[in-house]
C-alpha cells in the first residue's frame, strides 16, 4: 500500500474513532477490536493500529491485559485530579490572555457565545457540550502560548468523556453560558483580576456539579471537604 494513502487512512480513521470515544459511541471500557475495526471501516489492520497508538498516546485508550485495547475508564480521583490541572493550566493562561488577546481572539469568543444562544434556544444540549470545550479552547489559544493549548485541549476532552456518560445533558445550559459571557467581558476590559476569579468560580462550579452526579452513580458518600488539593 502506497505510504501516503495508508497516512491518509490513518490520519481519517484517528479522526472518526477520537470522535465517537468523545460522542459516547464507544463509552469508557469498550473493547476495541482491531480486526472487527478493520472490517468494518473496510480498511487493513495496519492504519487502525496506528489510529490505537495515536489515541493510546492521548490517554484516551488504554491497554489492559488481556483485554487489548480499551476506550480509557476514569475513577473519581481521576475526574477531581483533571479538574486540579485545568485550574492549574487555565488560570495563568486566562491572565496571559489579557496581555497577549487579539481581536480575532475575541471575536472568535463571540462567534462561540453567539452559537451558544441559538443551542440555548432549541435546547441542543450535545452542541453546547461540545461549544463548551471550543469556549475554553478559545480562551486559552488568546494566552498566545501554543503549547498551553494542547495541554489544555487534552484535559478537556478527557474530562467530556466523564461528564457525557455520568451526568445528564439538559444540565449544561444557561449558568454556564452566562459565565462564558462575564469571562469573555472580563477579556475585552483586560482585567486580569476579575477574569482569574470568574473562571476560578466556573471551573469549580462545573467540578461541584459533575462530583455530584459521580458520587452518586458510584454510590460514594459526598465530601463536604476543599477538593481542590485531591489525596492520593
Amino acid at each position: 500500500m502506497d505510504n501516503r494513502l495508508s497516512g491518509t487512512l490513518s490520519e481519517r480513521l484517528y479522526l472518526v474513532l477520537r470522535e465517537k470515544i468523545l460522542a459516547g459511541e464507544y463509552p469508557p471500557g469498550y473493547h476495541l477490536k482491531e480486526v472487527s475495526l478493520a472490517q468494518d471501516f473496510h480498511v487493513s489492520p495496519t492504519p487502525v493500529r496506528e489510529a490505537i497508538r495515536r489515541l493510546t498516546q492521548e490517554g484516551l485508550i488504554q491497554t489492559q491485559r488481556y483485554r487489548g485495547s480499551v476506550v480509557t475508564q476514569y475513577n473519581v480521583a481521576d475526574f477531581l485530579h483533571l479538574y486540579q490541572i485545568r485550574e492549574i493550566i487555565e488560570i495563568p493562561a486566562a491572565r496571559l490572555a489579557i496581555a497577549n488577546a487579539r481581536q480575532q481572539d475575541i471575536a472568535a469568543l463571540n462567534h462561540v457565545l453567539e452559537e451558544s444562544v441559538q443551542a440555548l434556544v432549541v435546547h441542543d444540549h450535545a452542541s453546547l457540550l461540545q461549544l463548551d470545550l471550543v469556549f475554553h479552547e478559545c480562551l486559552v489559544r488568546a494566552s498566545g502560548n501554543p503549547f498551553l493549548s494542547d495541554i489544555s485541549r487534552g484535559i478537556h476532552e478527557k474530562l467530556q468523556t466523564i461528564r457525557k456518560i455520568t451526568i445528564p445533558e439538559s444540565i449544561m445550559g444557561r449558568k454556564s453560558h452566562d459565565e462564558h459571557c462575564t469571562i469573555a467581558d472580563d477579556l475585552k476590559r483586560r482585567d486580569s483580576t476579575a477574569i482569574a476569579d470568574h473562571l476560578t468560580h466556573h471551573i469549580r462550579r462545573n467540578r461541584d456539579e459533575v462530583w455530584r452526579y459521580l458520587t452518586a452513580a458510584e454510590g460514594l458518600p459526598p465530601q463536604e471537604e476543599d477538593r481542590s488539593q485531591p489525596s492520593e
